[in-house]
């Protein structure tokens, strides 16, 4: 039943209960009027059935939506464009990163051209010099431009245009300059990265190793995985709760430290707490074995799916590397704005100069970190779409559908059709972001303003809970986001129905969603830890031997940490969306086919199963 039809036949309803009860006062006729003027107002109203032709698989046929939004983001990229061109070749860069002598002269510049380094002698004496006197040169003239007769005071190193007193200097120099061993920390950095790099390339092909073969293992032994999983958690719990019941009856380990605490009950809830919440898991999940089926099932279906489409996870490289992109364009041209609207002053004891911005400057570099911010927004929720568009046409290909040119089909329509709505949803999270900064700062501003000045709390109050509620609504806003896009690559409707109806189709099934999904992010965050210790650890091992040498093997391992981090993160997220993805199609196929004898389209993998778990 269509919105019209529904409110005219309760309208209709409406009538003959009036003309039935004329004596009914006036305010209880009024409510019986506006009881259900919307739909969503009957707390019985489970959302609108969905398109009759999703039957068939995704929806062919759309129309571009919220154009709007498409409109604005054209304009702000022609003005962040426009700024961009108009600021090349204008401003001093130089001025931005090259130091003044005391005399005021630009080293690195002009007749100092030679001369690119700022030496410091104190507070408001410093020269420029062509090279950085070294532990060698003390007591040597000072190699300055038309300077006094100076011999050099302390040795220095180069980091930058600035000659920094080295760890042997004296201690009345090294203030003179912050940082003093930055130069040291860096140099010793590319170093390691250079002396490491075919570990660290090492790292990268473990990465993906370790990721194929959770992908192999979750199609071959799915069920093995999950309740490992759980096995795991239980075995957590009960660990932790074994070392505080040790603790608290005496006993003491060699590597495991003591827990100082001047209330020793404390050992002894924290041990029978914890004990008692690793059987509750195991005790629930006992319960709950008919749901992890179904997850098991999902799980399985979407490792079959990205091994079938293995292009896929291709995506979410290309889209972190445009991202990326955007960053470095950020980080450009927000510095020659900057330098071409900016007024440039200095101070007598500091050879660099500040800069002091107008509202001209100011309101150019707030446009372009929106407008940078929007675009990073929209090339993830593009991933999001076209990971979702090739998962649906997947499902849908087990009726016979083509899923050839899935991967085009959702960039043809994530630019295009869907275009203006993937920015509308887009749009919406650095809006969030501002409230929240907003908020902050306020919540920062009264909570002091009441500490100090016994101010009246209420206003602190109010403000928190303006936060608290904006932090919510972000929460909200991102669980539906995630699964918006889904619907959204079936349907291809816009933002705001395709938020709705994906609302609603959670709140019909919220039993199956929200356990598949939260088996589905355990299963992630497991999946990349366990990607990143194991690149981490084997090559730690590799770096133990006698052909590496580092100067700071940590600053290695940790880059090591961060680049399996980044692949198996991106992996994973392709998986987990491939599971959000197949649950949705297949509780929409049931929906669409539920007189005709069930879903059409089920994978072999769910058939088994799918009839007793819905």
């Amino acid at each position: 039943m269509s919105t019209d039809q529904f409110l005219r036949s309760d309208q209709r309803l409406v009538r003959v209960q009036i003309q039935d009860q004329r004596l009914v006062p006036v305010r209880v006729q009024a409510q019986i009027q506006v009881q259900y003027e919307y739909q969503e107002q009957d707390i019985e109203y489970t959302g609108r059935k969905l398109n009759y032709e999703l039957k068939k698989g995704p929806i062919e046929y759309r129309q571009l939506k919220n154009r709007r939004y498409l409109v604005a983001f054209v304009a702000m990229w022609a003005a962040i464009l426009a700024f961009s061109i108009s600021s090349i070749g204008k401003g001093n860069l130089q001025d931005m990163f090259k130091p003044y002598d005391s005399q005021n002269r630009q080293c690195g510049n002009g007749d100092l051209i030679n001369y690119p380094f700022i030496y410091m002698i104190n507070e408001v004496d410093y020269y420029c010099v062509y090279t950085c006197p070294t532990k060698d040169d003390l007591g040597k003239p000072l190699p300055c431009f038309q300077c006094p007769s100076i011999k050099t005071p302390y040795p220095s190193r180069k980091y930058r245009t600035m000659c920094q007193p080295t760890q042997d200097a004296d201690p009345q120099y090294k203030k003179l300059a912050q940082g003093e061993y930055i130069f040291d920390m860096f140099k010793d950095y590319s170093i390691d990265i250079r002396e490491g790099l075919p570990i660290i390339l090492g790292s990268i092909g473990l990465s993906f190793f370790f990721s194929f073969s959770i992908l192999l293992l979750m199609r071959s032994s799915p069920g093995f995985v999950v309740w490992g999983i759980i096995f795991i958690i239980f075995l957590l719990f009960e660990t932790v709760g074994g070392v505080s019941l040790s603790l608290y009856y005496g006993y003491r380990v060699a590597y495991i430290p003591i827990y100082e605490d001047g209330n020793p009950i404390t050992l002894l809830i924290e041990g029978y707490g914890s004990c008692c919440v690793g059987v509750i898991v195991v005790i629930v999940a006992l319960c709950l074995t008919k749901k992890i089926r179904l997850a098991i099932c999902i799980m399985k279906a979407a490792a079959t799916f990205v091994s079938q489409e293995f292009p896929i996870a291709l995506v979410p490289l290309l889209m972190s590397t445009l991202v990326l992109g955007m960053i470095a364009y950020w980080a450009i041209f927000s510095t020659l704005i900057y330098a071409a609207n900016t007024e440039a002053k200095k101070e007598i004891d500091d050879p660099y100069v500040q800069f002091e911005t107008d509202k001209k400057s100011e309101t150019k570099l707030l446009i372009l970190e929106v407008g940078i911010m929007w675009t990073v927004c929209y090339l993830t929720a593009l991933t999001n779409f076209v990971v979702g568009t090739s998962c649906c046409y997947w499902y849908y290909s087990h009726q016979g559908n083509s899923r050839k040119g899935s991967i085009q089909k959702g960039f043809r329509n994530g630019l295009s059709y869907n275009f203006g709505s993937l920015l509308y949803g887009a749009a919406i999270f650095p809006l969030i972001w501002a409230i929240k900064k907003a908020l902050s700062q306020y919540v920062k501003l009264y909570k002091s303003i009441a500490v100090l000045a016994q101010y009246n709390m209420c206003y602190w109050l109010q403000f928190l809970y303006c936060k608290c509620y904006v932090k919510f609504f972000d929460k909200v806003i991102k669980f539906l986001d995630k699964n918006v896009y889904i619907i959204m690559a079936l349907t291809g409707d816009d933002f705001c129905t395709s938020a709705r109806d994906a609302f609603y189709l959670i709140y019909r099934n919220q039993g199956r969603v929200a356990f598949t999904q939260g088996v589905g992010a355990i299963f992630q965050i497991l999946s990349v830890l366990f990607i990143v210790l194991a690149s981490t650890s084997i090559c730690f091992f590799i770096m133990l031997s006698e052909y590496f040498t580092f100067k700071d093997s940590n600053f290695i391992l940790v880059l090591i940490q961060v680049i399996s981090y980044f692949i198996a993160q991106n992996f994973m997220l392709l998986y987990g969306y491939g599971v959000d993805t197949i649950l949705f199609c297949l509780i929409v196929d049931i929906e669409q086919n539920i007189n005709e004898g069930g879903a059409k389209s089920i994978p072999p993998v769910l058939k088994k199963y799918a009839s007793e778990l819905f």
